[in-house]
């Protein structure tokens, strides 16, 4: 403790506030980057024209803070002097906290636009994610502080203002999978955002382990994963400091897996971690290089084999999204399907089918053969192995951390040869997908109402948003279905649903996950329900769709009224496919998708939820990126409508795909006999592993506010010549 007393008391006795005009002209207490020796404030330009101006420790000085009154419980310090004769409590309130809120942007509350975690200097600023997450970490330790010292007033404002960082974070760092981005700007450009940095949204309990923008945001850290599984701290980067494995990041990503239960995996980090520690007198270095003879290497959530020697090197994919190879000349070779090899041996990279000879020479380096004798020299011993990591040889990480696995996925490649497509050509772009889909119910809050003359129904449609809302674990075979507007009432903002099998083809609710707007988990009391999937197609050979119906029953506190409200979703609707990755959908031509369309009718306030079906059609553009929807002849069975009461309902749109993601969406208005209709559409491309956009599925939904006539469900189509 006394340590990290000395610590603080360094920053708070340091010479700082040189740069006020950087920081909104506000005293402050922390230096904006780092200090001389003496305790003087200083700031790097690193050959720039600009300086580093970083105001992320402000934040983290409070959690420093706060984590040593913890520990210790002196709270005592807080009165103690500074070497200015100020009181310490006055100094982070006034020259920390108050200093960094001044640095908020009003409306978006999150921090300004400055040099950030990874130092790009002032002329090139950024929104960082992480620097807001600091803030809002340092604020709620600044009211832990204050309540320490029964400051209510100061600890209630800052627990105010961390709140409103948070939500800010959530208004504009995430995507529409719920993946956090390292900075705004990156972010409204498309593309190349992951960031190592955005761990801290689960380190720093910036946001709960069992919320959704948690798992994903973890999730999406396979981007980042160099070819030995620890994680470097950019997507997108060709600067050796970014594309390098960052240790600090290896040991945050390790922490953030054991908080969310993936023990596995963090202590998988953590070994190889330790493990390099262990063999360089147990130092900790920044940076792990990755290198090969002839370029770098990197992999995206799977697995690669590789053999490096004099005469040539080979790569073989084992599993995984995607592994690619960037040669010393710049050139960039990209591997999407696992099963395929990368040949170095005749200088030329090329890609083709992993064969047998592949496989056992692969299989011999696991046992320190040596089957390269083209750099045996004339001792006849073979020349030194090459290194793929500065403190480890490739042959003695594979050997100490992996042999086993590895050896059982090359033992099933060389079973599975024969099964290695052979109409596909060398060079070949494979359909990159993932599972995905959509679902949507109709929700609904009982109660009792005067002018109802009986029993009154709250509706609202629950629906997902995007093709990520739907998840498949083909390991336990469960489902997760995220939906939004999962209350009649409206004041619970999503809900997550997760389904473990009881058979072939049925499913039983395991737990739902509620949470508010701003990201709050509100208690679940009770749940139940089901799903099912459905043996017959939506549309002609399209047996690459699938669909089924779900049913839901929860009950909860609500957290406006504070009082119990259950909720049914007595029969909703989900589909899912192979969604196929952006970049290799069409850029050019037309298509036509014919299909069906199912839900839910609720033909009037009080009238009974039917099922129906209908037709599904779309002519889509993929140059112009937009196209024509329709839903015809939408109505229920004739065994649930026997006299026909319920009108057909027919309604159309444009839809449109305006970011770089599967995902369009779109308007659509229509009539339901009489009754005029609006609401909206939403779906993706889907491939069956020859055409990237073979399919759509996607979900959709339309109202009348004044007769209550609502209508839900899904659709699935396939591409028509």
């Amino acid at each position: 403790h006394e340590e990290a007393r000395k610590g603080l008391k360094f920053f708070l006795n340091a010479e700082a506030g040189q740069y006020k005009s950087y920081v909104s002209d506000v005293d402050y207490r922390i230096s904006v980057v780092r200090y001389y020796g003496n305790g003087v404030e200083e700031v790097d330009y690193s050959g720039q024209p600009s300086p580093n101006i970083e105001i992320d420790g402000w934040g983290m000085f409070m959690w420093a803070a706060r984590v040593y009154l913890d520990e210790s419980n002196n709270t005592a310090w807080l009165s103690a002097k500074t070497a200015y004769g100020e009181t310490i409590y006055d100094v982070i309130r006034d020259k920390v906290a108050k200093a960094l809120e001044a640095n908020l942007e009003p409306s978006a509350n999150i921090v300004k636009a400055e040099a950030g975690i990874w130092e790009v200097h002032w002329d090139n600023r950024q929104h960082f994610f992480y620097t807001s997450a600091a803030a809002a970490r340092g604020f709620c330790d600044m009211a832990a502080m204050a309540k320490r010292i029964d400051k209510t007033d100061d600890a209630q404002h800052w627990a105010d203002v961390s709140g409103k960082v948070v939500a800010g974070i959530k208004s504009n760092f995430l995507d529409g999978d719920n993946v956090l981005a390292g900075s705004l700007e990156r972010l409204q450009t498309g593309s190349q955002y992951y960031d190592g940095a955005t761990v801290e949204a689960i380190t720093w309990d910036i946001f709960p382990y069992n919320d959704p923008i948690s798992k994903a945001t973890l999730n999406a850290f396979s981007r980042l994963q160099t070819v030995l599984g620890g994680y470097k701290r950019l997507e997108g980067s060709t600067d050796t400091y970014d594309i390098n494995e960052w240790i600090l990041i290896d040991l945050r990503v390790s922490d953030a897996f054991r908080r969310l239960g993936y023990v596995n995996d963090a202590d998988r980090v953590l070994k190889w971690v330790t493990d390099q520690a262990a063999a360089n007198y147990f130092l900790l270095p920044e940076l792990y290089d990755v290198n090969t003879p002839n370029g770098s290497l990197a992999i995206r959530g799977g697995m690669v084999q590789g053999s490096i020697g004099s005469g040539g090197s080979i790569f073989s994919f084992l599993y995984g999204r995607e592994m690619t190879f960037t040669g010393n000349n710049g050139q960039t070779y990209k591997v999407y399907q696992p099963g395929y090899t990368l040949d170095l041996s005749s200088g030329t990279p090329t890609i083709r089918p992993t064969t047998q000879a592949d496989i056992e020479l692969l299989m011999a380096s696991l046992t320190n053969s040596n089957t390269d004798t083209s750099g045996v020299n004339t001792q006849n011993t073979p020349p030194p192995p090459e290194q793929l990591v500065n403190t480890l040889s490739l042959q003695q990480l594979i050997i100490d951390a992996t042999g086993t696995r590895i050896t059982d996925e090359l033992l099933a490649q060389l079973r599975a040869l024969q099964d290695i497509p052979k109409t596909i050509p060398e060079g070949e772009p494979i359909i990159r997908s993932s599972i995905g889909g959509f679902g949507a119910g109709l929700v609904y809050s009982l109660y009792d109402e005067y002018a109802c003359d009986g029993p009154c129904y709250e509706f609202s449609t629950a629906a997902s948003t995007s093709p990520g809302d739907f998840q498949f674990n083909q390991n336990t075979e469960s489902i997760t279905l995220k939906l939004y507007d999962v209350e009649g009432g409206g004041t619970v903002g999503s809900g997550v649903l997760r389904f473990v099998p009881n058979s072939g083809s049925a499913w039983n609710l395991a737990n739902i996950n509620l949470y508010r707007p701003n990201g709050q988990s509100i208690p679940v009391y009770s749940s139940s329900g089901f799903a099912t999937a459905e043996p017959g197609n939506l549309c002609s050979s399209c047996n690459y769709i699938s669909w089924g119906e779900f049913g839901a029953t929860y009950a909860y506190e609500d957290p406006l009224d504070y009082y119990t409200v259950t909720e049914h979703i007595p029969l909703g609707w989900w589909v899912a496919g192979q969604v196929t990755d952006f970049r290799d959908l069409p850029q050019t031509g037309t298509a036509s998708y014919k299909g069906t369309a199912v839900g839910s009718i609720i033909p009037s306030y009080y009238g009974s939820q039917l099922v129906g079906r209908g037709d599904l059609g779309m002519n889509w553009d993929f140059a112009k990126r937009s196209g024509q929807f329709s839903i015809t002849n939408f109505g229920p069975s004739v065994a649930s409508d026997p006299q026909h009461l319920v009108p057909a309902l027919n309604a159309g749109g444009t839809m449109t795909m305006p970011g770089n993601f599967n995902k369009f969406s779109g308007s659509i208005t229509g009539m339901a006999g009489q009754t005029s209709v609006v609401g909206g559409a939403r779906g993706s491309f889907v491939t069956d592993g020859k055409t990237p956009a073979a399919g759509v599925i996607g979900n959709w939904n339309v109202n009348n506010i004044n007769s209550g006539y609502r209508a839900t469900g899904i659709f699935g189509g396939a591409r028509r010549p």
